[in-house]
């Protein structure tokens, strides 16, 4: 897994006083920078800093997912195993009542 600045981070926005007044966003931990741009004019810059504060939840949200599709998987092969011993014991039965000349069906109505 790759290391990151653990969450929760943060989202600023402001408005800096000195070289003509630009805006700025900033995501930080509560210390330290994460990530910041300043002078950006791009119509989605505030939808990408919402994006890039919110990457910690995203990661504990995939991981959670990961999680409970390998349990899925895990109960999904558990269940197949059964199956198949349980079609085992079938063909057995099968292979049982054949020998007698029976079948399913006759031996259920014995």
């Amino acid at each position: 897994m790759m290391a990151h600045t653990p969450g929760p981070w943060h989202l600023e926005f402001g408005h800096q006083q000195r070289e003509g007044g630009m805006a700025y966003w900033q995501v930080h931990d509560g210390s330290d920078a994460i990530a910041c741009n300043q002078f950006c004019w791009a119509s989605n810059s505030e939808a990408n800093a919402r994006l890039i504060a919110s990457a910690p939840d995203l990661l504990a949200s995939l991981n959670e997912e990961r999680r409970i599709i390998g349990d899925l998987v895990g109960h999904a092969s558990f269940v197949e195993a059964n199956f198949q011993i349980a079609y085992a014991h079938l063909h057995e039965a099968e292979t049982f009542l054949a020998s007698k000349g029976q079948r399913f069906s006759e031996a259920e109505a014995a």
